[in-house]
């Protein structure tokens, strides 16, 4: 059974999203223009600007809760699979019971956890290139 999302609760969705979006590209371009280089932040509000478009597709589709949020599920994939996991019961009902649920699920939380480690890994590879290089110890010319 395919079912509609409701069109006032589309349209109300995409407003936010949309005014959501233009905020946070807003304050990527800023915070480019002013440090004139990508930091691992910029990534990770790169990644977030992907979702949020990507659930506004899933948003635009006819049968919103059925394929439309694919894309999404597989941007968000390593910790998509929390989803899975989640135990029956009332927090799972209101996570898979409509749009804020989802996009808190799925968006937030996924993606909050695949940003986490996006995070982790750019700061460990970051500090490796720029390390400092240590002092070497030099030999003296003549034995003690």
């Amino acid at each position: 059974m395919e079912t509609h999302i409701d069109h006032a609760v589309r349209n109300m969705g995409l407003l936010m999203l949309s005014v959501t979006l233009v905020v946070l590209l807003g304050t990527l371009i800023y915070a480019f223009r002013r440090s004139r280089k990508f930091s691992p932040l910029m990534v990770i509000g790169g990644y977030y600007t992907i979702l949020i478009i990507l659930f506004m597709d899933g948003l635009l589709q006819e049968y919103g809760y059925g394929g439309g949020f694919f894309p999404l599920a597989i941007a968000t994939l390593p910790s998509y699979f929390l989803v899975a996991i989640l135990p029956e019961g009332a927090m799972s009902h209101w996570f898979a019971s409509g749009l804020l649920g989802n996009f808190v699920l799925i968006v937030v939380i996924c993606g909050g956890l695949n940003s986490l480690v996006f995070y982790m890994v750019m700061k460990l590879v970051h500090s490796a290139r720029h390390q400092p290089d240590k002092p070497t110890v030099t030999m003296p010319d003549r034995p003690l």
